[in-house]
Order: C-alpha cells, then structure tokens, then sequence
C-alpha cells in the first residue's frame, strides 16, 4: 500500500487549489480491503450506514499509520480510523478536530467488541449530527 512518502510527493506536485479534492468519509484501517475478513466488512457497512453514510459514501483506505500530510492531501471532512496508528497518537472514543476534519479513533474492526461500540456510538453520533 502507499507509504506516507506517496503522499508527500502528490502534495508538492498538485498544490494547485483544483488538485485538493475532498471526500466527506475516509476511512482508514491497517490492512487492505481484501485482507479483512466478511465479519470486518459486514461490520464497517453497518457503522457507516447507521451514520448514514453507507460502503458507497466513503473513501476506505488501508494505511497502517496514519499522519497529518495523509490528512491534509485527502482532504476529508470526517475520518474514521479503524487500528491504524495516529501520528500524533489521539485517544479512542472521541471528536478531535484536525484542520478542517474531524476524526474519530477507534480500535481494529475484529477487535471491535460490545464495549468498544458504546465507545465509538457517541462520538460517531456527535460527528454526524446525529
């Protein structure tokens, strides 16, 4: 997958404002979409429609760390980080503001148990203005 040398290339090449596209989901998680099981799959398209956004809505990718140069290239609006590393670390379970995105942490998908959802709902709740 793309290492975060990818990006900062992309961002020195297109620094023209038409090259910023954004998308309004991103979501990252450590490994590729092939690689995760039909359980991680089922369940992500379960959190995103419950937000309303669905598979289709949201930009997936697979990043097993996660930095503030991906952030500002992708440009999204709200960010859902599933076990990747965050650098700078933020802790789980809340809305941090980035720049112009908001991102929720959250823990790896096949780890993702009943205590961790009560977690994430709120501030998936809180994010989506719902």
């Amino acid at each position: 997958m793309n290492e975060p040398a990818d990006y900062l290339w992309m961002e020195e090449l297109y620094q023209e404002e038409l090259f910023h596209l954004s998308c309004k989901t991103l979501v990252v998680v450590p490994e590729p979409w092939e690689k995760l099981t039909e359980a991680d799959k089922s369940l992500l398209s379960k959190i995103l429609s419950a937000v309303k956004v669905g598979l289709a809505g949201a930009r997936i990718i697979a990043e097993p760390e996660f930095t503030r140069s991906m952030l500002r290239q992708l440009n999204p609006r709200c960010v859902l980080v599933f076990g990747s590393r965050l650098e700078p670390p933020l802790p789980p379970g809340e809305v941090h503001r980035i720049e112009e995105a908001k991102l929720v942490n959250a823990p790896r998908l096949d780890s993702l148990d009943e205590a961790g959802k009560k977690l994430l709902w709120p501030a998936l709740k809180e994010m989506y203005s719902l």
